[in-house]
């Protein structure tokens, strides 16, 4: 994350903690912002632990959509229904 977005999040009323966390669960994902996660946590009330399952839920759900596997295997379907 860079400066501006923890000012951003501090601004956004974010702990110390919270930019911790927000910093861990958006390396590696790109559909979340940091905002968005911290808005997340504040708007529905959730531990961190619940806002990283969330995420990791949705990441798995959005893959398994996307995956070349799927993309494969509906082509053959077309072909040979």
């Amino acid at each position: 994350m860079s400066v501006e977005d923890i000012r951003v999040l501090v601004d956004s009323g974010a702990s110390m903690v919270d930019v911790y966390w927000i910093n861990f669960l958006v390396i590696g994902q790109t559909q979340w912002t940091a905002l968005d996660i911290l808005k997340l946590k504040q708007d529905k009330r959730l531990s961190w632990e619940d806002v990283q399952a969330m995420i990791q839920l949705e990441s798995k759900e959005n893959s398994s959509d996307s995956s070349v596997v799927k993309n494969v295997y509906d082509e053959i379907q077309v072909i040979y229904p």
